[in-house]
């Protein structure tokens, strides 16, 4: 398959709309992989936290702060991946698109 897309290019808009179309995208593999691992780094962390939770209950407010900053800070991290290999001025529709007309051209 033939990519148009830039190399440092993993995420696209959504689909076009004044207010649905916000947010990103993946449309590369390397997008998939960022978000499946953002996905389950927060889920293992809020899974420590309940287990901690759980077993330490004396420390229950220091388990769910710390719990709360590590995804914040997970959160903002990812949210600097996604704006710096980002392109809004594109949706998904248009990157399929653009896809198909290369690999028929081939």
């Amino acid at each position: 398959m033939i990519d148009p897309l830039p190399p440092h290019i993993w995420f696209v808009r959504p689909h076009r709309g004044h207010w649905t179309g916000r947010g990103y995208y993946p449309a590369r593999r390397e997008g998939w992989i960022l978000f499946a691992v953002a996905y389950v780094g927060f889920i293992i962390v809020g899974l420590g936290v309940v287990l901690l939770c759980a077993f330490f209950p004396r420390f229950i407010w220091l388990w769910l702060i710390s719990g709360a900053a590590i995804i914040g800070a997970a959160a903002f991290v990812l949210n600097g991946f996604l704006k710096s290999h980002g392109d809004l001025s594109l949706d998904i529709y248009d990157v399929r698109e653009m896809r198909k007309k290369a690999n028929d051209a081939r």
